[in-house]
């Protein structure tokens, strides 16, 4: 893999536009931004009526966002690869999540393996995931370079804070984040 110094870069010569830093909110979803409403499979929310966003977590992803920063969701659903939920349930649970938050995340994506059966490099503490994110927002916006001295990862496990660590960005536990500590996107 080849990586870019961004402060290589100055413009982009395709756009005539200067590219930019942009910081991430790299957002754990169950237990973090997500109440886990579930009684049948506790700490998951796996019914498109559970899905309650936090309040104390909208009101940080919205200052995250006014503040010029982009918001992923990144989840292990390791129901799907052990045949409690179908992925198509995953998905519209998804969707319902980001209506439920008002669309601010850039994205949203999820791990389906089981990972006692099927190991990957997806699955977080795995970093591929992120690594995911950082590469469809570089296509979606072409003018902005993924900041991770500016970005976040905030969750509510060790795998989450382990993620964080091997992305190479800050974390914050998602109990802190959520009191209002570290909620704002660095800017230099």
């Amino acid at each position: 893999m080849t990586l870019i110094d961004p402060n290589l870069i100055q413009t982009s010569t395709s756009f005539d536009r200067a590219v930019v830093e942009q910081a991430v909110l790299f957002l754990d979803l169950d237990g973090t931004a997500r109440h886990c409403m579930d009684e049948a499979v506790p700490g998951f929310v796996n019914k498109i009526e559970d899905v309650v966003i936090m309040p104390e977590a909208r009101e940080g992803m919205k200052a995250w966002r006014d503040n010029g920063g982009r918001i992923v969701a990144i989840s292990n659903q390791a129901g799907v690869g052990k045949g409690y939920i179908s992925e198509i349930m995953i998905a519209r649970i998804m969707a319902e999540t980001q209506k439920c938050a008002d669309d601010m995340f850039d994205m949203i994506l999820w791990c389906p393996h089981d990972p006692d059966t099927t190991p990957c490099r997806c699955r977080k503490p795995g970093i591929g995931m992120p690594l995911r994110a950082i590469s469809e927002l570089s296509r979606r916006y072409p003018y902005e370079v993924v900041a991770r001295d500016l970005s976040l990862f905030v969750g509510d496990r060790p795998e989450d804070e382990e993620c964080a660590r091997g992305l190479g960005v800050r974390f914050v536990s998602a109990e802190d984040w959520r009191r209002g500590h570290s909620q704002l996107p660095l800017v230099r």
